[in-house]
């Protein structure tokens, strides 16, 4: 009985261990070189303080590499974690299969609330999410093309656009100036 008890005890506090919250930025066009906290030759260019600021307090991917440049089947890759070929997801003229499994399942089983804002080029009713809103696939152009997908711990309530995956319809009041 000892052994178990001393067993169970580390297995308690790695149960309640805080999760840490998580913040995806995905955004269109900035290669590594043409943002601040990789120090490219764009850096004076073009200045990025916020991402800079993001990447100082969070995390910078300095070993990464893109499989597929292209919009949507770039962020298919990263949904899914297969290789395009193995997603469906080639070009943007592919509709992405929200049915495969993808990371914002597997952190929504793990007891994270997930959301999913802006553009996010898949076609389709995204799964995985407890809320989302997208751009319509008939907008073609904004002056700002981000996708955001937020993992908290918490209810992500506060943010300013949401949209319950329970809801018919897609957010009409998005506007960015």
């Amino acid at each position: 009985m000892k052994i178990f008890s001393f067993l169970l005890i580390p297995l308690i506090a790695i149960s309640h261990a805080k999760k840490p919250n998580i913040v995806f930025f995905f955004t269109d066009d900035h290669a590594p070189h043409a943002i601040g906290a990789y120090n490219g030759w764009l850096k004076p260019v073009n200045p990025t303080p916020e991402i800079d600021k993001l990447a100082a307090d969070g995390m910078l991917f300095e070993n990464s590499f893109c499989t597929n440049s292209i919009c949507g089947p770039s962020r298919a890759v990263i949904m899914s974690g297969k290789h395009s070929h193995i997603n469906g997801f080639m070009n943007n003229g592919n509709s992405f299969d929200w049915n495969q499994q993808i990371f914002p399942k597997i952190l929504r089983a793990a007891g994270y609330h997930t959301a999913l804002y802006g553009k996010s080029h898949l076609k389709g009713e995204p799964q995985g999410f407890d809320s989302w809103a997208v751009f319509p696939p008939s907008i073609r152009r904004w002056k700002s093309s981000a996708t955001c997908i937020s993992t908290t711990t918490s209810s992500p309530t506060s943010l300013p656009i949401s949209r319950s995956r329970n809801n018919a319809g897609l957010a009409k009041t998005a506007r960015l100036t």
